[in-house]
């Protein structure tokens, strides 16, 4: 994403969302974001006790999205609040043409628009980027909320992988979704 982005949007019980670029100054909120995340909900690759994402990584990561075509993080802010995210990263040059999404919100601002609303953003710049030939997810199948967002945004299944994740014992099956331009 060549130019910052940033827009404020009235959510669904009034209080204002603001939505911009995150840089690598972002790294220790956007951390401890992904950690309170683990620590919320069963539906990411991690949990409370085995979050990768360290303030190191988190620098190096968002520096790394400045740097590489079709990559770019959305931070979502409430009140000052920094309650989500959206990332696109491209990875490899001979595959920078697709792009694999992350979303995560905070449990206490979940059903109030921010996940539809950073989805339908993070979509748009990769539309106008011009590129981008398809970008893919991975999704818990237990998350039926993320699952509908996806399926909405036009995201269709193409793959399952069985018994993928193990959530306090129990074991649960990952679905492959992907978008084509």
């Amino acid at each position: 994403m060549e130019k910052r982005f940033y827009q404020e949007y009235a959510l669904k019980d009034g209080r204002s969302l603001i939505i911009r670029s995150a840089d690598g100054e972002d790294y220790q909120g956007y951390s401890e974001l992904l950690h309170r995340c683990g620590r919320e909900t069963d539906n990411l690759s991690f949990g409370a006790d085995d979050c990768p994402y360290s303030e190191k990584y988190c620098r190096a990561y968002l520096n790394s999205l400045a740097e590489k075509p079709n990559s770019f993080c959305l931070l979502a802010f409430v009140e000052g609040e920094l309650v989500g995210e959206v990332s696109l990263s491209a990875q490899l040059r001979r595959c920078s043409h697709t792009a694999e999404l992350g979303i995560c919100i905070l449990q206490k601002y979940c059903g109030i628009g921010i996940g539809r609303i950073l989805m339908e953003e993070a979509m748009e710049i990769a539309r106008s980027g011009g590129t981008l030939r398809s970008i893919f997810l991975s999704v818990d199948s237990f998350n039926e909320v993320g699952i509908h967002l996806y399926t909405r945004c036009g995201f269709k299944e193409y793959g399952r992988y069985r018994d993928y994740v193990s959530v306090n014992g129990n074991f649960h099956d990952v679905l492959f979704m992907n978008y084509y331009f």
